[in-house]
Order: C-alpha cells, then structure tokens, then sequence
C-alpha cells in the first residue's frame, strides 16, 4: 500500500473517482516521466487504475485503457480526461482521444469502453461517440490569445427531472463574429 499515491516512475494528472461498496477506484492520466513535464501531454498517455479503502492507502492495478496501436485507430497518440458511471451492472468509462494522424491538429474526439469489474475494459467498436461540431465548437484552430480548440473531459449524469442522460465536455465555441473571428475568450461547457 502506498500514502500519497503515485504511479511508478510516471506522472500522474487528471483523476475521477467511482466507489464501488467500500472500495474508491481513481482512474487517471499516467505517463512516462520525461524531462519537461509538459511534454507528458503526447507521451502515450494512457488510463492508470488504482484502490483504496480509506483514500490514504492505494493499490496501484493494471493500466485501464492505453492507446490504440493501428494506424487508423482514432486514439492511438494518448488518451485524455473521462469519467466511470455505473448503469445495470455495467461501468462505462466515457474518455478523450487523440490520434497520431491529427497530432499537429490537436483534435479531440470522444469514445467510450465498458467494463464488469472496473479492472477489464473493452473500448466500444463504433468509437469515437462524439468529436467537435464546426458550427457550435473549434477543434483545429486556435483563438486570438493562441489557445487550442478543444472538445474534451467528458463528464455524464442522469437528470431526474427530464429522466435523460447528459454529458458535459470542455469545448471552445466558434466565434460569435463568424467574420471577424475577434473573440478571445471562447472557452464553454458543452452540453450534450
């Protein structure tokens, strides 16, 4: 068991946690230490696992979910911040990816995989879910201060009131000078 938890040997970021009866599991952001810390970003981020009883004492588990590793897999640069919801016996982890052929784009896109026992997880077949619409949100460009697009950090919940789901991203909305494009701030929330 370990206080203060850290992964072995790399740098953790970005964490969500799930309870499951006594038991927290932390998912997050793991990669390999390099010598700027920045660099971490596209350093085959993958999903790092760990438990605990009382939030003191971690057990690191296996890697959650890693990079895909086919050229065309939309994921296979690094993967990004998620959430775990639990519906019916199944956990569903909602995550960003970003793929090698859009490195230099910075584009993110949405996916999902879906676990029983929150350690084994299967990446959906049909992923990505969702990725950045041109009209509402800016994936490819950056703003006026020089910040990336972004469509980001999934978060889900049920809504009681309207009996749905809805999920929140971190997003950049297109500019509302669609001309001029003056807008420096055009960081949001999606709602989806």
């Amino acid at each position: 068991m370990n206080q203060n938890y850290a992964p072995n040997n790399k740098f953790l970021w970005d964490s969500w946690f799930i309870k499951e009866e006594d038991t927290y599991h932390v998912f997050y952001l793991q990669a390999n230490k390099t010598q700027d810390s920045e660099l971490r970003h596209n350093n085959n981020v993958s999903i790092g696992h760990a438990i605990s009883k009382d939030l003191i004492n971690w057990e690191e588990l296996p890697v959650a979910l890693e990079p895909g590793v086919l050229d065309e897999d939309w994921d296979n640069l690094s993967l990004w911040t998620g959430c775990v919801y639990k519906k019916d016996n199944l956990y569903y982890m909602f995550y960003t990816g970003r793929s090698k052929n859009e490195h230099e784009m910075w584009i993110q896109k949405i996916g999902l995989a879906t676990s029983q026992d929150l350690i084994n997880w299967t990446k959906y077949e049909h992923n990505p879910l969702l990725e950045a619409k041109e009209y509402y949100y800016i994936d490819n460009e950056k703003n006026t201060l020089g910040k990336i697009g972004a469509f980001r950090d999934p978060d889900i919940f049920y809504d009681k009131t309207y009996q749905k789901y809805f999920m929140l991203i971190s997003a950049r909305e297109n500019s509302i000078d669609l001309e001029n494009k003056t807008r420096e701030y055009n960081g949001c929330i999606a709602l989806l």
